[in-house]
């Protein structure tokens, strides 16, 4: 489950407006970051989930702006993208080799040690956790 800040440490917070482009924004903005903090060693898993949860949040995920949260619990890094549409949630299909779409719930899984959703009223989270050894001297120690 996400968490609140009041539980971690939110380490960022990007508010961006929905755009094409925000998918790819957000993808190299949670990159920097983990590389910021040392995490070299999950930089793949990163930029993957975070390509898929921020291209979900910008197709199916209402018309308000993109909310981007990272932050650390313990030896995990989250990310969670939170969007305006809490009824539209991410399922896992069955797709089919000729299918364009439809994987990105098992890619999610596949590549993270945790992911799932939190929904409000007004908004919902698709999150995901990754396990990871902070480095001494990262700037959230």
């Amino acid at each position: 489950m996400a968490h609140s800040a009041s539980d971690g440490r939110e380490l960022v917070r990007i508010v961006l407006p929905r755009s094409d482009i925000g998918p790819r924004v957000v993808r190299e903005m949670v990159t920097s970051a983990a590389r910021t903090y040392g995490l070299a060693e999950i930089l793949e898993a990163v930029r993957l989930a975070t390509s898929e949860v921020a291209t979900n949040a910008v197709v199916h995920g209402g018309n308000g702006d993109v909310t981007i949260v990272l932050a650390r619990w313990g030896d995990l890094f989250e990310v969670a993208v939170h969007d305006t549409a809490p009824e539209a949630l991410p399922v896992f299909k069955a797709a089919r080799d000729t299918d364009v779409s439809g994987r990105g719930m098992h890619l999610l899984e596949a590549v993270t040690d945790a992911c799932g959703v939190t929904t409000s009223a007004a908004t919902k989270a698709v999150w995901f956790h990754l396990k990871t050894t902070w480095p001494t001297d990262s700037p959230t120690t």
